[in-house]
């Protein structure tokens, strides 16, 4: 059960693509982009959605919530850091100390780190 590496590479090296390749090992599985997940929707609500391949090779992500707001809450302790309202940039990455963090945009371009409270 599962998607195998191998045979998805050799259907991706005789041409298929992306979606075919899921389609072939999740039939009826429907693609959606992230971006286009409406607020209400079960993988941006249910308590541990599952992520697949999410930038990938990237140390950072910034992101901006674009209606109503957002807890920032890390996955190790599940402590939540702050609160993201609407229009605010924020970014997720490296604290500079070992560990990541999130970090708010301030109005001069640079950033405010939000570090857990233990």
């Amino acid at each position: 059960m599962g998607l195998s590496q191998y045979g998805a590479r050799a259907m991706a090296d005789g041409g298929a693509s992306s979606p075919e390749i899921l389609d072939h090992y999740f039939p009826g599985t429907a693609l959606r982009h992230l971006d286009t997940l409406s607020a209400g929707n079960e993988v941006l609500t249910i308590e541990a959605p599952l992520w697949v391949g999410l930038l990938q090779n990237r140390s950072e992500v910034t992101f901006v919530i674009e209606e109503g707001s957002a807890n920032l809450c890390l996955d190790d302790t599940g402590e939540c850091v702050a609160l993201a309202v609407a229009e605010e940039k924020w970014r997720f990455g490296p604290d500079g100390y070992g560990e990541c963090a999130f970090s708010r945009q301030t109005g001069d371009g640079g950033y405010i780190l939000f570090e857990p409270s233990g």
